[in-house]
Parts: structure tokens; C-alpha cells; sequence
């Protein structure tokens, strides 16, 4: 390749350094009370039963069945309606999260699971939904809500943190092994390109890449931007698993290619 590392910007901006996680002999996670999914929740439950009611009494004894304002009734008990979905998977988490849940050194402890890092095979970040998956090697996952538990940031970023020599280790030996690393089904590296949503991009085409946070119609995303000379390219980190994973090993693909050891 003929780009220079130094001349890129690549990384993922956002939670601890590994210097402060490196000081964690352990961790023990305990769990918080989710008012805001709790208030949400009971509160559009009242409020829809409250519109429904109205709509009822409406029908059966009022004369002018189709008042003009029966429309916002109908919309009003449908977004509370809404509103409780949306919040009450994060209510049952919290009633269902087992205990412990510890993280030291060697594994990490979830209830009556005991695992090693080595045994998670991939990691997703879903902002939107405050959620983070883990992807374990039998087949199974573990979803943690980050609004159930007490400093969500810092131990996802210790997970992380722990997981990633193992993946990054996985990742690096497909590449020198002339097979392309999926991360998600929409980014992918070999040797010579990244694929990015059916793209193919040379790796030295790439001057640029990073993760931001943006607000959609009041959906918080971290996005994946990455630009070449000619456009810029978008993917929601929902459709990446082992993101960090994702950026070491494009970075070990790129001192190779400057012709340094990895």
C-alpha cells in the first residue's frame, strides 16, 4: 500500500483507555432500578387505558360517534401503546438479570455461567437499543441492557478490552492465512480490500475512518464513517460485530503494507 499510517485518522473515540482498564483486577457489576423504562412504561400503560376509555365511553353513548378529535385518541393510545413496548424488554431485563455478574482477568462470572474470554467470539454495540450482545462460541449470546446495571461504560469498554487480544488474534491469523474476516454482515477485510455494504474498496483507497455518534429522529446510532478520495462511506455500528477487533485489524493490515512488522 502507499498510504502512510500516520497520514490516517483511525479509531473508535469514545470510552476508557486501555492504561485506565489495565488497572482492573476485577469488577463486579451490580444492578440498577430502570426508573426512566419503569415511568415510561406505567406511564403509557395509564395512558392509553385512560384513551381507551374515553373512545369506549365515546361509541356506546355519545350521539356524535365520530367526533373530529377521535383521531388523536386513536394516535395518542397508539404512541403510549408504543412507548410501553419499546421500554418494557428493559423492565423484564432487569427482573430477570441474574446475579453476579463479575469480571476479572480471567473470565467473567453471569449468574451460573463462569466464562473465558476466549469463549466470545464477537461483541455488537446497538446505541440505539443501550444494549450490548455477546456472541459466545457454543452459539448462544447474552444481551446486557445497559440500564440495568451501574457503570454500563466502563465494563462493556472491559469487556472489550479482555475479549479483544483474543479476536484480534482469531481476525489476524484468517488474514495471514489469505482468508477474508467478516464483522458483520456488511464489512469484511482480506489482504488487498475492505468490503463495506457490497463496496469493494482497496485497503490504500482508504484515507480515513472513525465511529461518531449522531441522533436520528431521536435514534442515537454510532455510525462507521469511512472516507476514500472520492466519497464517504456510512454502516450503523448495529451491522458490526468486534468493531475495536475491526480496527486493529485494519491497522495491522496497513503496517504490513508500509512494510512493518505487525
Amino acid at each position: 500500500m502507499t498510504s502512510i499510517l500516520g497520514e490516517r485518522s483511525i479509531g473508535i473515540k469514545r470510552g476508557y483507555d486501555a492504561l485506565d482498564l489495565e488497572g482492573i483486577d476485577e469488577m463486579r457489576v451490580s444492578r440498577r432500578f430502570p426508573v426512566g423504562a419503569f415511568l415510561w412504561s406505567v406511564g403509557g400503560l395509564l395512558v392509553a387505558g385512560f384513551l381507551a376509555a374515553v373512545v369506549v365511553n365515546a361509541k356506546l353513548n355519545s350521539p356524535h360517534r365520530n367526533f373530529p378529535n377521535m383521531g388523536y385518541a386513536y394516535f395518542f393510545a397508539f404512541a403510549a401503546l408504543a412507548g410501553t413496548v419499546y421500554y418494557l424488554p428493559t423492565l423484564m431485563a432487569f427482573l430477570s438479570a441474574p446475579r453476579p455478574f463479575i469480571i476479572n482477568r480471567d473470565g467473567f462470572r453471569y449468574g451460573r455461567r463462569q466464562l473465558r474470554f476466549d469463549q466470545v467470539r464477537g461483541l455488537q454495540n446497538d446505541v440505539g437499543r443501550s444494549a450490548t450482545r455477546l456472541l459466545l462460541d457454543n452459539g448462544s449470546s447474552i444481551r446486557l441492557r445497559w440500564p440495568i446495571w451501574h457503570d454500563s461504560a466502563l465494563f462493556v469498554d472491559l469487556l472489550e478490552h479482555r475479549c479483544q487480544p483474543h479476536l484480534l488474534s482469531a481476525a489476524i491469523a484468517q488474514l495471514q492465512a489469505g482468508k477474508r474476516v467478516w464483522f458483520g454482515p456488511k464489512l469484511a477485510l482480506d489482504q488487498k480490500a475492505l468490503r463495506i455494504k457490497g463496496k469493494v474498496l482497496p485497503l490504500d483507497a482508504v484515507t480515513d475512518f472513525h465511529f461518531t455518534s449522531q441522533s436520528d429522529r431521536g435514534d442515537e446510532t454510532s455510525m462507521l464513517r469511512l472516507r476514500t478520495l472520492k466519497r464517504e462511506y456510512l454502516l450503523d455500528e448495529r451491522h458490526i460485530t468486534n468493531a475495536k477487533v475491526f480496527v486493529g485489524a485494519f491497522k495491522h493490515l496497513s503496517e504490513l503494507g508500509n512494510g512493518r512488522s505487525p
